[in-house]
């Protein structure tokens, strides 16, 4: 859907539905705008949602490494997936799908012709954020482990959790210069990004409501 109610305002939207069998009906959306301040300047912004589902190497992923363990001694890893009964005796749930939050504004502009300038300012929130646990190990977890089938010879395991909610913000900047070259057209082009991605918070083990939080003014 797109919308102009002024000659310098252009507003646009979007809504998607769709349909996991595993988790349900998900809504996710997206609202843009952008604003002529002149002919060669545009300031824009957006916000939008998004669901991203756990994926097949993240529930039934299974391996068996070798890394340090305590005290430098070689130890055997292994990977287990979500559904596996040491994972479940050891806490792991059925994954829960991730949700994010995505702000940006930014502006355009055209100080000279073919010059092309953009600047742009990010913010993605993501909760229950899907990553690997921590390896677990001990005299006590190394004899739980090595009494259960195909334990044999383990020291520690690990398996993926929904196990924080991240913060990333950031920035882009892209620069585009298009003139005549010899017989036809050269456009050089540059461009920076930087982002930081910080843990804002741990959730529990067992499910919990999720929220959205909007940046302080």
């Amino acid at each position: 859907m797109s919308l102009r109610p002024t000659e310098q305002l252009l507003i646009e939207g979007a809504v998607r539905v769709e349909t996991y069998s595993d988790f349900g009906e998900t809504l996710s959306g997206k609202l843009a705008s952008s604003f002529a301040v002149k002919p060669t300047v545009r300031l824009r912004g957006a916000v939008s949602n998004s669901v991203r589902a756990p994926f097949l190497g993240q529930t039934a992923f299974t391996d068996r490494t070798v890394n340090f363990g305590a005290g430098g001694t070689l130890a055997s890893t292994r990977t287990l997936s979500v559904s596996d009964p040491l994972a479940r005796l050891l806490g792991a749930e059925d994954l829960r799908e991730e949700r994010a939050l995505n702000l940006s504004a930014g502006v355009t502009a055209e100080p000279v012709a073919g010059l092309t300038l953009s600047l742009d300012a990010f913010r993605i929130q993501v909760d229950d954020r899907i990553t690997l646990s921590d390896r677990f190990f001990g005299p006590a977890l190394e004899a739980l482990v090595q009494a259960q089938p195909g334990g044999a010879g383990l020291q520690s395991v690990r398996f993926f959790t929904n196990a924080v909610d991240t913060e990333t913000t950031g920035v882009d900047a892209v620069a585009n210069w298009r003139f005549p070259f010899s017989a036809g057209q050269l456009t050089l082009g540059a461009a920076y990004s930087y982002a930081e991605t910080e843990i804002t918070d741990r959730p529990p083990p067992r499910r919990r409501s999720w929220r959205w939080t909007l940046p302080s003014p």
